[in-house]
């Protein structure tokens, strides 16, 4: 599910359904994916988290993203 963090700033995490403590930031989020509470299925790689940066999400290179036309 895509989580708005700051719109101003144009965040926007993806918030697995399996771990809802873990956000995703993904590198190149399409605008037409940039809606809070939208349901998406996504791949991707995961970046590595430098201990020494604060972040508010786990860098991810995305593959492929579509709207999940499964769940409501």
């Amino acid at each position: 599910m895509i989580e708005t963090v700051n719109p101003r700033n144009g965040w926007f995490a993806i918030v697995p359904d399996g771990d809802r403590d873990i956000r995703y930031a993904p590198d190149r989020l399409p605008d037409e994916f940039k809606k809070g509470g939208l349901r998406v299925v996504f791949s991707g790689r995961v970046g590595r988290v430098d201990p020494n940066v604060r972040s508010w999400g786990i860098p991810l290179a995305l593959t492929d993203i579509r709207i999940d036309s499964a769940r409501p």
